[in-house]
């Protein structure tokens, strides 16, 4: 086993990345893009005009950000399947808030449960069975059930594509108790707004596991404003109307009630403790504000007197309904949707500078093999382990320490001690030394056909799972692999074909290579591939004058037991002919003939003058192509080329389709072939299974040279149908551009495929 003892290597990167322009908050934006006046969406005004300030002009804070995850926390690309559809992704992680949500599925995604069975029955269930491999789960609070609501949507307000399953119109549990009233608990509707209700009634649940997030943390500033360390705000501290009195260290006057346009321009012009870049909270802004632990007011004491037992308005506009706003009721912190044309009040609020203490950490892992191992990192005194290249946000500015796992195999990389800044990105790098030779992951499977008739067959393997690997395949002509050894593939593909081979056994195996790995263990085939070529083989021979039927000039492979009769000629490089008749003999008819009955199939002279003679032989468990003979019955009664051509229609598409424009983006094509008949479409797709998992004729582009067009395909009167759909590479979409038809005279079919990159 080679081993190497080398000079551990770290590496750190500092890259300054103006990533947020407004300061970091430990709650996500709300989602809302899209600018509204009192009725209906208009285009986001400029500053002065009417309505500006509202949600989407303060654009962005913290992107909304989610990934899927599978077992164990393992992260899963956003093409992973859910659960429900046979694919590993069962929990989904707020990037934001660290917070990690179960997803819902068919089967629980309509259950109810009164306050006490949700704890009791639904997330005891859940830790019980240690639900993607934890056991922590929990109700969530208030505001971290109500940090998943997205105000620019909704039915329901929610990334539906990250939390799939959500009902339409329903509320969901929290864990936070109504301190008005003992009996009751908060919930979070999928609508935006929070309410409350009686524990005995029944509601869905939503579990979460990780956290807890920031607490509010206030300063008095002693003028007028108040800030939140803990969220990077600064606030107004009177209620708008009310005036701040240095002297005496208070808010004066009596609170101001505005609709909802005139409170946009309230905060927008006002001018506070030297600061003059006020606005209106949105709705997770204000909600950050609230205090569910008090009522009367529901918020932090340092603002009580200040506040007004009523609805204060947010920024943000109720998407399905666009008349109206959503407000915080600071008697009880209940979240509704007023009318714009309502009045209540305001609270301005502005980003501190001094407070946006936060920045982000991206740890990349180096080499491949030890990411392919399980190298992770953590900050140290954190408990979450990231993959290389993961991006960790809200960042405390400062010193940070970083620590990397212990894998087998490597050395583990010393802690790198990393600088945090504010608004800023650090980059660092940890390189894992091996202490031996990793081994490329052994290919899952070898699947080797175990009959040929015609020499030309496939070999397919299931992929490594190292990354980037090599795959080599040999071919022998003995199970010991000691006869007749040679190398007949190496590439990147799972499959191989293989051509003219004759009359043998072949034995296969496959193996996993790559540059600095072992090569993997091999993966033999559990049987060889039987060829019997002579065995399928049809003659013929002469015919003599008193020929009179078709067993008198047609000898058949032992192994054939049904035959396909097609006479005629071509004509302008199209097939003219028609099916030998043998209706009388079994109900398929179409020339179809059973081998034990071509002695009762009289030959009729006439059917055959100048004509070409096509057989389709067919026996079981072999597939068979079309082979041709000419016939000129008109001047000696004779066959002419007496030998088997054995000439083959097998094709492969490569050969009848070309393309080119394929650089950019990613292209496949759908192929069907059939013909109409009574106006209905007659036929199947083309077999494409051992390509990709899709099937269903699909083939990506640069497969076609790995596609054989059988013969049966192309018969005389069917049509070659191609669809193409291409995805861009700079915006990953998807375009279908519909079938088109391809009849046999005009194979080969040239088309340049449109790159929607190129069009772009």
């Amino acid at each position: 086993m080679y081993k190497s003892i080398q000079v551990l290597l770290i590496t750190i990167v500092l890259l300054s990345l103006s990533t947020f322009a407004q300061g970091f908050h430990p709650f996500p934006d709300t989602g809302q893009t899209r600018c509204y006046d009192d009725e209906n969406e208009i285009t986001c005004p400029q500053p002065g005009q009417p309505f500006y300030g509202q949600d989407a002009q303060y654009q962005p804070r913290i992107p909304r950000s989610y990934t899927k995850l599978g077992h164990g926390g393992a992260i899963l690309d956003d093409a992973a399947a859910h659960v429900d559809n046979g694919g590993p992704w069962i929990m989904t992680r707020d990037d934001v808030t660290g917070l990690i949500w179960e997803v819902k599925t068919d089967d629980n995604k309509s259950d109810r449960y009164n306050w006490n069975d949700a704890q009791d029955s639904f997330i005891s269930n859940l830790n019980q069975e240690e639900y993607g491999g934890f056991s922590d789960w929990r109700l969530p609070d208030v505001k971290e059930l109500s940090s998943l609501i997205n105000s620019g949507t909704h039915a329901p307000a929610i990334e539906k594509f990250y939390f799939p399953n959500t009902a339409l119109s329903t509320s969901y549990w929290s864990s936070t108790d109504y301190t008005f009233s003992r009996n009751q608990v908060w919930l979070v509707q999928v609508d935006g707004n929070a309410h409350c209700n009686y524990i005995t009634h029944s509601y869905m649940v939503r579990a979460v596991r990780a956290g807890p997030p920031q607490q509010q943390n206030l300063t008095d500033n002693q003028d007028g404003t108040v800030t939140d360390s803990a969220t990077g705000l600064m606030w107004q501290k009177c209620t708008y109307g009310q005036t701040w009195d240095d002297g005496q260290g208070t808010c004066t006057g009596s609170a101001a009630s505005l609709d909802w346009q005139q409170s946009l321009e309230a905060a927008e012009n006002l001018e506070l403790a030297g600061h003059d870049d006020w606005r209106l909270p949105n709705r997770n802004e204000l909600q950050s504000l609230a205090d569910y632990s008090r009522h009367a007011p529901a918020i932090d004491p340092m603002l009580w007197d200040s506040t007004e037992l009523a609805n204060y308005w947010s920024s943000t506009t109720r998407a399905d309904f666009t008349d109206s706003s959503m407000i915080v009721d600071f008697n009880f912190a209940r979240i509704d949707t007023r009318s714009k044309s309502d009045n209540n009040h305001v609270r301005a609020v502005r980003d501190d500078a001094t407070t946006g203490q936060y920045g982000s950490l991206t740890i990349l892992i180096e080499p491949s093999g030890a990411r392919d191992a399980g190298a992770q990192w953590r900050r140290t005194g954190t408990s979450k382990w990231f993959s290389s290249g993961f991006t960790e946000t809200n960042v405390l500015i400062g010193s940070h320490t970083v620590e990397f796992k212990v894998i087998g195999g490597w050395i583990t990389p010393e802690g790198i001690t990393v600088s945090i800044s504010e608004g800023e990105t650090t980059t660092a790098t940890g390189t894992y030394i091996s202490t031996e030779m990793p081994v490329a992951g052994t290919p899952s499977f070898i699947d080797v056909p175990s009959t040929s008739t015609t020499g030309n067959y496939s070999v397919d393997w299931g992929s490594s799972v190292t990354r980037e690997v090599t795959y080599v395949l040999e071919e022998a002509t003995n199970s010991s692999f000691t006869s007749g050894l040679s190398i007949v593939y190496t590439g990147t593909n799972l499959v191989a074909p293989i051509t003219g081979r004759t009359d043998g056994t072949y034995y296969y195996r496959v193996k996993a290579t790559k540059e600095g790995y072992e090569d993997s263990k091999w993966v033999v085939g559990n049987n060889g591939c039987l060829v019997k070529v002579g065995d399928n083989d049809i003659v013929v021979t002469p015919i003599r004058s008193e020929t009179i039927t078709f067993s008198d000039f047609i000898n058949t492979g032992r192994n054939i037991t049904w035959i396909r009769l097609w006479t005629g000629s071509q004509v302008n490089g199209k097939y003219v002919g028609s099916y030998v008749n043998t209706n009388s003999f079994n109900t398929f008819g179409d020339g179809w003939i059973e081998v034990v009955d071509m002695e009762k199939l009289k030959l009729d002279f006439a059917q055959f003058e100048n004509t070409i003679l096509y057989l389709l032989p067919w026996s079981a468990n072999s597939s068979h192509s079309w082979q041709k003979f000419e016939v000129d019955f008109q001047a000696s009664n004779q066959v002419k080329n007496s030998v088997n051509m054995n000439i083959t229609m097998d094709t492969y598409a490569n050969e009848i389709i070309k393309v080119e424009n394929t650089e950019n983006g990613s292209h496949w094509l759908q192929l069907w072939t059939g013909n109409i008949q009574n106006g209905r479409f007659v036929g199947s797709y083309i077999l494409t299974q051992h390509l990709n998992i899709f099937g269903n004729g699909w083939v990506e582009v640069r497969h076609l040279p790995d596609l054989v067009i059988p013969s049966e395909a192309l018969k005389a009167g069917n049509s070659l149908w191609v669809r193409q759909s291409s995805q861009s590479h700079n915006t990953g979409g998807w375009v279908d551009y519909g079938w088109i038809e391809i009849v046999q005279d005009t194979l080969p079919f040239f088309s340049s495929l449109t790159s929607l990159d190129t069009a772009q």
